[in-house]
């Protein structure tokens, strides 16, 4: 009969290294997320940076800024820091910047601090201006009002 010996292994172990640690998204320096022509999305999106929709989109949009592209369309709300709009959006639009472009074609409700609407754009619907406090952005506080005697 054979005998086999077992004898204890020696050397170093084998451990499975930890993946690294992912930077913060504030430290990434990432591109636009692109939503392309032919993508057709039923449903909300929402990113921490810059969002490019050349598709559709049938849902909510929010993300720090949005560029709807001149073949991309937004059926839904839209929230955001700045947007600048080529294509088509219905809905309703909320941010502190808007440009609308030449060409674009809004039917949207607009919450805004600052709006910029170029000649030849097609737009219907309401703007409403508020100030950027209300966007819970940090601003230079207006100075106090000064007494005179």
């Amino acid at each position: 009969m054979l005998l086999r010996s077992r004898k204890p292994a020696t050397g170093t172990a084998l451990v499975p290294a930890t993946p690294p640690a992912r930077p913060k998204a504030a430290q990434r320096n990432r591109g636009p997320s692109i939503i392309a022509a032919d993508l057709h999305i039923v449903g909300n999106v929402s990113t921490e940076g810059e969002l490019h929709i050349d598709g559709r989109i049938d849902g909510d949009v929010e993300g720090r800024s949005v560029t709807v592209g001149e073949s991309g369309y937004v059926d839904g709300h839209i929230e955001t820091r700045e947007i600048v709009v080529l294509g088509i959006v219905c809905g309703s639009i909320r941010a502190r910047r808007v440009h609308l472009v030449v060409g674009c074609k809004v039917i949207a409700n607009i919450t805004h601090d600052a709006l910029s609407v170029d000649e030849g754009t097609s737009f219907e619907g309401h703007c409403r201006r508020v100030a950027a406090q209300e966007f819970g952005e940090e601003t230079t506080p207006s100075p106090s009002p000064v007494r005179v005697a």
